[in-house]
């Protein structure tokens, strides 16, 4: 994921650099809303994780007017991580996040608004040893990382701070509801405890920095 992130931000470099000689040769200096076309961004956050910037979503967003946007986040991941010489602990993750934003007037420099994305997540994982049972749908009979999938509703605000009329940063921060089914877990193939639901609440940081640029 750190190489996704780092090809990812070196692309939005670039775009920058791009778009700066073309603000430059146009003889514009101002900052300049984005409110139309199509944006592209990836988010991240130094909240989530031991590491500077823990990865969040890639989000595009579609401009319906100056104060309307509709917007989709993706995200997945697949780690295996070979614990012992004989044995692995394998996990794949997947988001799917639709959404709608409500833009705020603002001033030329910065664009608050308010968002609304439903939520649907999924994750599986599993054990595998050569000396050792297999676990399906955790990486332990205790439940360690157990796999699930999640549909539900984010709530946010955030705001845009334009850079020119191509490139922007910003921050967004969120609430999210979800109802979760959490798989079953099997051992050598034979159910050792029996899918279980819940329902979650909590506070989403996994957006807070936000890098974009205008794709047309």
């Amino acid at each position: 994921m750190r190489k996704l992130l780092i090809t990812f931000c070196g692309v939005i470099s670039m775009a920058v650099s791009v778009y700066a000689q073309d603000e430059s040769s146009s003889g514009s200096s101002s900052g300049g809303k984005i409110g139309d076309g199509i944006t592209i961004e990836v988010t991240g956050s130094p909240f989530t994780s031991y590491r500077l910037i823990e990865p969040g979503y890639f989000r595009a967003r579609y401009f319906l007017s100056e104060g309307m946007a509709v917007r989709l986040g993706l995200w997945g991941s697949v780690d295996d991580n070979q614990i012992a010489p004989e044995s692995v602990q394998s996990t794949w993750y997947a988001s799917f996040r639709p959404g709608f934003e409500y833009r705020f007037a603002g001033n030329e420099k910065i664009t608050p608004y308010a968002a609304a994305d439903v939520v649907f997540d999924i994750r599986k994982s599993k054990f595998e040893s050569f000396n050792q049972p297999a676990v399906d749908g955790a990486f332990n009979t205790s439940g360690s990382n157990r796999g699930y999938w999640q549909l539900g509703l984010y709530v946010a605000s955030g705001f845009d701070y334009h850079i020119n009329s191509h490139f922007y940063v910003g921050m967004e921060v969120g609430f999210q509801y979800a109802m979760r089914n959490n798989t079953e877990i099997l051992v050598d193939g034979n159910s050792f405890e029996a899918a279980t639901k819940a329902n979650t609440f909590n506070t989403v940081f996994n957006n807070t920095l936000r890098v974009g640029f205008k794709l047309f």
